[in-house]
């Protein structure tokens, strides 16, 4: 670029003193050998002469400044060359290894991303499945003399509602038929007469060796008595007397 500039400058010169001495006819009666000199025709004359002469003067250093510029910047941007020449290829092995690195994050995000998803939904079903889950009750004794305690004290619906409850806490076996008939009790004297029938048929029916059963009996037929069904009552009192007739004959 800077030697594009000097010639360029360097042609206009030589160009406009050419046009200059082409432009008028030599006169024939110079001594060509003195044709070169000027004498100015006056002070004004010589005076731009001077002007124009510190102009070229000026052009001529700065061409000189040029051309000592370039005569120094030419080794400097080779050695500059020459030095970065081995960088290129190790910037680009650098650029394919950034962008290879690049690529292998973007694959690692995306896994990840996919595990998080998976472990969102997996989290998910497993807060599901503890919602939905139902935890086995536990029966205690507490309770269970709670409900008596709620009977004697004549609170008839509320020592039905833990009875009824315990039936649903996985009771001891031995206790289910004193749960049971603690219910109908508690139906009974609640003048709830059909909810005391159901646990009364049940201790019939799964608890024959209880001692519960015989007042089942009794109760039920009691219950059958008071709704004023009498022969109904009758037969359930017969059945009991006879399949007791029966067990004491087995023994």
């Amino acid at each position: 670029m800077i030697k594009k500039f000097i010639l360029a400058i360097a042609s206009f010169i030589f160009c406009a003193c050419t046009v200059g001495q082409g432009g008028k006819a030599i006169d024939p009666s110079i001594n060509l050998a003195d044709r070169h000199i000027w004498i100015p025709k006056d002070d004004e004359d010589l005076e731009k002469r001077r002007l124009r002469q510190a102009r070229f003067d000026g052009i001529a250093k700065e061409i000189e400044t040029l051309f000592f510029m370039l005569e120094t910047t030419v080794p400097r941007e080779n050695i500059m060359r020459e030095t970065t020449k081995d960088f290129i290829p190790k910037i680009k092995s650098l650029e394919s290894n950034i962008t290879e690195q690049i690529t292998n994050e973007q694959k690692r995000i995306d896994t990840l991303d996919k595990e998080l998803k998976t472990s969102r939904s997996i989290n998910k079903n497993i807060k599901s499945q503890i919602v939905n889950m139902s935890l086995a009750p536990v029966f205690t004794k507490n309770e269970y003399a709670n409900a008596f305690y709620y009977y004697r004290k004549g609170q008839f619906k509320k020592s039905a509602l833990l009875f009824k409850h315990f039936l649903q806490l996985n009771p001891p076996r031995l206790l289910i038929d004193n749960i049971l008939f603690g219910l109908s009790m508690s139906y009974f004297r609640g003048k709830n007469f059909a909810g005391a029938t159901g646990p009364l048929s049940r201790i019939i029916a799964e608890h024959p060796n209880s001692d519960k059963w015989y007042m089942s009996h009794v109760m039920l037929a009691l219950i059958h008595n008071k709704k004023g069904e009498k022969s109904q009552a009758l037969y359930i009192l017969e059945k009991g007397l006879k399949m007791t007739h029966r067990i004491s004959s087995v023994l």
